[in-house]
């Protein structure tokens, strides 16, 4: 007997995603290899992208995977699978990022006693759209700049993304908007510059 395929690919991996996690719950250690695959890829982006540093992203997206398992038992069906792992990859970068704050701040104060430090944009080459890109993005409120991430490069739907950050859909929306309006200004001159040496 055929299986009925889905007619929306979101809501047939969603449901797939559900299964996964069903037997997850029950103890399938292969079912936890199978999200990896699935969301491994585009959680480790996400995370770079709040981090900006692979190896901190690379531990982060490990410990979301090994939280999933231990608290495999918590996960109430009903919400998106990816949804919840990314929620848990977002709490622990926001720890993180609290970390390494206080360890800047602990960094900046021994430079103080040595020689002054560096400005990100001394080293930046502003010629380059990318850099400039990474440097807009770096700029824009945490929150936007999540939205955008999600929304934008991670491609989660306006739902997913306002389950995971814990707001409202409209409210992620707003920010996706205002990130592009953002990135959009600050990119025009460098955008203006490119044009100038074509011509």
């Amino acid at each position: 007997m055929n299986e009925k395929v889905p007619t929306n690919s979101v809501e047939g991996s969603e449901r797939a995603d559900e299964e996964v996690m069903e037997s997850l719950r029950s103890g399938d250690e292969t079912a936890l290899a199978t999200l990896i695959d699935r969301h491994g890829r585009g959680l480790r982006r996400y995370v770079r992208g709040m981090l900006a540093s692979p190896d901190d992203a690379e531990d982060v997206v490990q410990e979301t995977f090994l939280r999933v398992w231990a608290e495999r038992k918590r996960w109430m069906s009903g919400g998106s699978p990816q949804a919840y792992v990314y929620r848990i990859a977002r709490n622990l970068a926001l720890m993180r990022l609290r970390h390494m704050e206080v360890r800047a701040r602990a960094d900046a104060e021994i430079r103080e006693r040595g020689r002054p430090a560096r400005s990100p944009l001394d080293d930046a080459s502003l010629s380059e759209l990318l850099d400039a890109l990474n440097t807009a993005l770096a700029a824009l409120p945490a929150r936007r700049r999540e939205a955008y991430l999600l929304v934008r490069v991670q491609q989660l739907t306006l739902d997913e993304a306002a389950e995971v950050m814990d707001l409202t859909k409209r409210t992620v929306s707003n920010h996706v908007y205002m990130a592009l309006s953002d990135l959009e200004r600050m990119l025009r001159p460098h955008l203006d510059k490119r044009d100038d040496k074509e011509d």
